[in-house]
């Protein structure tokens, strides 16, 4: 994601595949056995949006490498999204990437939503301090509340910009959907991201994860799968 990624996790992956320069116990009756509780995936997504926190993953891509990840959010201001106007509340997501043979990546992501519903109003991303740009929702859906693991649906769908005017051209869509996962004994909420071109093509694929708690309360542990360009990256916490 530029790019989305559920939360820009590993914006600074990307751009170097691309040649750019506390839950509390959540397995089933085993590490293997998927938990039946109700998840409030909404919650998830609220808390994510409204704390302050910070991850650091490590993964291996099928290129050979091993890429180190850390992720901060933060609570932004009330701001204007600048392609609308719109005041919003923003989340602030800064993350660096580092792997072998590649300068230390970074990005700052706004991710700019309706205080009221918690649905997304635009994303204003910058990798490397370079020019920002921006991704605008076209469509929004509702979290739901009470979901089993398995579960998965739409959250949002937006238009890739390359700017962050009104006037900014298209370049092309991105399309985010929830789902939530159960792997070695975490049940996971993760926001899922496919990027394609004005033609349909998809040009990236990623899957931002966190661990969470029925309630909603999200844990340590956090999850991050990336593909592009035929390289595929999987990253975990310690």
């Amino acid at each position: 994601m530029r790019r989305w990624n559920g939360w820009v996790w590993t914006c600074a992956a990307v751009a170097m595949l691309a040649g750019c320069g506390g839950g509390g116990d959540d397995t089933g009756n085993s590490g293997f056995i998927p938990p039946n509780d109700d998840f409030n995936v909404a919650q998830a997504w609220h808390n994510l949006l409204t704390t302050n926190r910070g991850w650091t993953l490590t993964g291996s891509g099928t290129d050979g490498r091993i890429y180190d990840i850390t992720v901060g959010t933060a609570v932004g201001p009330t701001t204007v999204f600048p392609v609308t106007g719109a005041n919003t509340a923003r989340s602030d997501v800064t993350l660096t990437t580092a792997t072998t043979g590649f300068p230390t990546a970074s990005a700052l992501q706004q991710i700019h939503f309706d205080a009221a519903t918690d649905r997304i109003v635009g994303i204003r991303t910058s990798v490397n301090q370079a020019a920002a740009t921006c991704d605008l929702a076209t469509s929004t859906s509702a979290l739901p509340t009470t979901v089993k693991v398995g579960t998965s649906g739409a959250q949002a769908t937006l238009t890739e910009l390359n700017g962050c005017a009104g006037s900014s051209a298209a370049v092309g869509t991105i399309t985010i959907t929830w789902s939530l996962e159960f792997e070695a004994g975490t049940t996971y909420f993760c926001s899922n991201t496919t990027e394609r071109n004005p033609g349909g093509a998809v040009l990236s694929a990623e899957g931002d994860c966190l661990q969470m708690s029925p309630d909603g309360t999200l844990g340590a542990r956090a999850r991050v799968t990336v593909e592009q360009n035929g390289v595929r990256v999987v990253a975990h916490t310690p």
